[in-house]
């Protein structure tokens, strides 16, 4: 398995792990359920650690990518940008939940400030790993740009901008 595809196989992992995690998260704390509570802060830390190859594979995927057609650096700088700031929320998101894991490890329950301490930055890290996907996503998938959400098909509110144009759409 080369950079490339170690990049795009493990990109999914955290955005969809983080989503699912965050739900158990939400869950356990709704139920004031510890068991789940722990085992959400367990996976975030993993999920902290799985964002590492995910984001440090992106430089030699880079270097490829740039050079097929019909990509450019402008494509690429919007999601390395997006992937910085990802990569700090998922690694901050990571080392909350294991310092809560070791210093509340004895407590019955997690104390209330630290469960939505954690809410909070399970919020911003998710937005940041899914805004940061959709930037990759842009990169190869044309249909995810604005561009290419502009266009109207033909017969569907076309509007041409010379009479050359209204002649040949009638």
């Amino acid at each position: 398995m080369n950079a490339i595809q170690l990049h795009l196989v493990l990109s999914h992992v955290p955005v969809i792990g983080l989503l699912f995690a965050s739900a158990l998260f939400i869950y356990g704390v709704a139920k004031k359920n510890i068991d789940m509570q722990r085992f959400s802060l367990g996976a975030f830390v993993a999920l902290a650690v799985l964002t590492l190859p995910v984001y440090f594979s992106g430089d030699a995927v880079e270097e490829v990518v740039e050079a097929l057609p019909g990509i450019s650096d402008d494509l690429v700088e919007p999601h390395e940008e997006a992937a910085g700031a990802a990569l700090i929320g998922m690694e901050l998101l990571g080392a909350a939940a294991l310092a809560g894991l070791i210093a509340f490890r004895r407590r019955s329950q997690l104390p209330r400030g630290f469960l939505q301490g954690v809410l909070g930055l399970t919020t911003v890290a998710s937005l940041l790993m899914v805004w940061t996907a959709h930037r990759g996503g842009q990169i190869r998938h044309t249909e995810l740009t604005v561009a290419s959400q502009l266009i109207v098909p033909p017969g569907r509110g076309y509007l041409p901008h010379d009479a050359s144009e209204r002649e040949a759409h009638p």
